[in-house]
């Protein structure tokens, strides 16, 4: 696991205690030279299982000494890795007989569109049919204005949610609305926020000091600096934090270290999270196809 904010092409490597492997620095230089490098002064958090101890370092322009103010306990936002974190919520859920994979989403939240023919399985699976967000115009260009955030109710509406790309469990398009819906899901049923629940169900059994939910612009701001072309208006690379609301990641979004990210997947494959069952139904396959743009 790299988590990698770009801030120079000339890199160096300063070695925390470790000796990387040849091939892994190699593909993380990619990252670090043009094209990919779009950012001037760039760092990269760097964390990897060796043995059973997390081993970790940062690349920067100038090694131990830089002002990159990027170091190994630095937090980033991880986008949609915390659909790991939601997925591990909703199987904890079911471990507890408090959910069930296959009931329809309509036992808890009745008012979403095709609620009575979609499951939480199905959710999860990006099998639902239900539509996403990231494709929408009007989405990105309410991103980049600084609008406040669509309410759960209008991403729904703007997305056409009622108007399923494909009959549940039919096919598979990635759906940022199923998870939204996961989202909603895990506050109705435990009577807690999302960002609480994570913490209580997953960071603190884990021991992951580093991570939470990032849940306002406030909390943005004590994360490292972060850099993004979709804010701009010239493609360039603009610093977001003071410019991005958090609440446009409908699905919440986790902050968190390269370590901590890499406790988070040994521990759950290890099964200290999950049951064994469960673990395997987190690890089926589920064959993704091309799909049409055609809805029922």
């Amino acid at each position: 696991m790299a988590t990698c904010y770009i801030r120079n092409p000339s890199v160096q490597l300063f070695v925390n205690r470790y000796s990387m492997n040849d091939a892994l620095l190699q593909r993380l230089r990619i990252y670090l030279d043009p094209p990919a490098c779009r950012v001037p002064l760039a760092a990269v958090s760097i964390a990897f299982l060796n043995g059973h101890a997390i081993e970790s370092g940062i690349m920067t322009p100038a090694g131990e000494g830089s002002d990159a103010g990027v170091n190994v306990d630095s937090r980033f936002v991880v986008q949609s890795i915390t659909k790991s974190f939601t997925a591990a919520v909703i199987l904890r859920l079911v471990a507890s007989g408090t959910l069930r994979l296959d009931a329809f989403l309509s036992e808890w939240l009745p008012d979403v569109p095709n609620a009575a023919r979609i499951t939480i399985r199905q959710c999860l699976q990006h099998t639902s049919g239900l539509p996403d967000y990231g494709a929408l115009p009007e989405y990105h260009e309410a991103v980049q204005q600084g609008a406040t955030p669509w309410t759960f109710t209008e991403f729904l509406h703007r997305t056409h949610a009622e108007q399923l790309l494909f009959e549940p469990g039919q096919g598979w398009r990635y759906s940022n609305i199923g998870y939204m819906v996961l989202r909603r899901l895990i506050e109705t049923v435990c009577g807690h926020s999302f960002a609480e629940t994570v913490e209580a169900e997953v960071c603190r059994p884990l021991g992951l000091k580093y991570t939470t939910v990032i849940r306002d612009r406030d909390e943005y701001e004590t994360l490292v600096p972060a850099y993004s072309i979709y804010l701009s208006s010239d493609g360039s690379p603009v610093e977001v934090r003071r410019r991005y609301d958090p609440g446009w990641v409908a699905t919440g979004v986790v902050a968190s270290t390269a370590s901590d990210l890499v406790r988070f997947y040994d521990r759950l494959m290890a099964g200290d999270l999950l049951p064994s069952r469960l673990l395997d139904e987190m690890r089926a396959i589920v064959r993704a196809s091309t799909l049409s743009n055609q809805r029922f």
